[in-house]
């Protein structure tokens, strides 16, 4: 059985969820950075289903060996998915970590309290810590 639908009904379909959602207040604050990666990695994880799929097709046919092969492409899909996921929802924290860190310093520079030893040391910390992060993402 297959569900014939309109990109436009999707539209649709998916506007009204969000509205409803909204209503309701049940979205967290990162249910849009995890849809986002979801998003990201989709077309890897569309890819190895339908690898899988022509997999169990081949061995039905005995093709075991092309079988495998497909199948093993498959899993290459998935990880590949996967570590498109994992960029995406990285890069998404790592921009709202790099504005809290510029908010935070913005206001002790405004309250005179980047001279205070505890708040340099804070300071330089969460610096470096944003910089490693976006070396990591290449950003």
């Amino acid at each position: 059985m297959t569900l014939n639908i309109t990109k436009k009904q999707l539209k649709e379909i998916i506007k009204e969820e969000m509205e409803s959602l909204l209503e309701e207040s049940e979205i967290d604050e990162g249910f849009f950075d995890r849809l986002k990666a979801k998003g990201a990695g989709l077309g890897g994880r569309l890819k190895a289903k339908g690898r899988g799929l022509a997999s169990k097709g081949l061995e039905k046919i005995g093709a075991p060996m092309a079988a495998g092969e497909l199948a093993s492409a498959g899993e290459q899909d998935i990880e590949q998915a996967m570590g498109a996921e994992a960029s995406s929802l990285l890069s998404s924290h790592s921009k709202k970590v790099s504005k809290t860190v510029d908010e935070m310093i913005y206001d002790a520079e405004k309250l005179g309290l980047t001279k205070q030893p505890q708040m340099l040391k804070a300071m330089s910390a969460v610096k470096a810590a944003v910089t490693r992060l976006n070396n990591l993402l290449g950003s």
